[in-house]
């Protein structure tokens, strides 16, 4: 039995335990099966469909782009732009291409083998915070950030943003890969949300000086401020004592 069988059973099991009731074989082809509760990706699609259907209400004008999911098959030409943590930023050729209101046909055609930005995410589940980062692009062709529709990679199951083309614009350089919001220091293409949020792995075991950390953090206004944090005794070495009233003078291992 392959690790990445026993990998993805142990990660379902560990989303959600009431979805899965084990594991069998066929015994014809040997091949392994998960077994699954019926409707364990109906949740998934349903609440995908949802949001879909939301985008779409916002539809106000004739010139609106029409928010959609994207069967990954369509895109050709997929390259590597970017990767910063767990996005990355592909040039693509949408082959189908987006919805376009023809005025002369007073009908949607498509616009085929359309440029197009996909940003990926190594997100396998959607989750608020990837739903909110969508609702911050527009579907209004007069505005930054369009945005055609929300697609995923079967292989992977990254969930992935499919952009105008335009993203690749210097404009855009302005603004977070990760959250799409414009960088609070631009020159340095440093976004105080991302990296704060980087820094909320670990804990002091204490809750009172966890609030502290983190109100002390959220001052940080500069990509050169000091980034205040909790740091386990072992990272100290060559411990003297300078003053026992005063302070104690060491140096950092790390």
């Amino acid at each position: 039995m392959a690790d990445e069988f026993l990998n993805e059973v142990s990660k379902i099991y560990s989303i959600n335990h009431f979805s899965i009731y084990g594991i069998s074989q066929n015994p014809d082809t040997k091949v392994y099966i998960i077994v699954l509760l019926n409707d364990y990706f109906n949740v998934e699609s349903e609440k995908i469909d949802d949001f879909i259907h939301e985008m779409q209400l916002k539809i106000n004008t004739y010139y609106d782009i029409i928010f959609e999911w994207i069967p990954y098959n369509q895109f050709n030409e997929i390259k590597e732009i970017s990767r910063v943590d767990s996005v990355t930023l592909y040039s693509s050729i949408w082959k189908d291409g987006p919805l376009h209101y023809d005025e002369s046909k007073l009908k949607y055609t498509r616009i085929s083998d359309k440029d197009v930005a996909l940003k990926c995410f190594n997100l396998q589940n959607i989750t608020d915070e990837f739903l909110n980062m969508v609702r911050t692009c527009s579907i209004n062709l007069c505005n930054i950030i369009e945005i055609y529709g929300i697609s995923q990679n079967p292989d992977t199951k990254d969930y992935i943003i499919i952009l105008h083309n335009k993203y690749f614009d210097k404009e855009f350089a302005k603004y977070c890969v990760r959250c799409g919001k414009i960088y609070t220091d631009i020159q340095y293409k440093w976004c105080k949300l991302c990296q704060i949020k980087k820094f909320t792995n670990w804990t002091s075991g204490d809750e009172k000086i966890d609030d502290l950390i983190q109100e002390m953090q959220l001052k940080i206004n500069d990509s050169s401020d000091i980034v205040f944090e909790w740091i386990p005794y072992n990272q100290f070495n060559d411990i003297k004592e300078i003053d026992k009233d005063q302070k104690i003078l060491c140096r950092q291992a790390w």
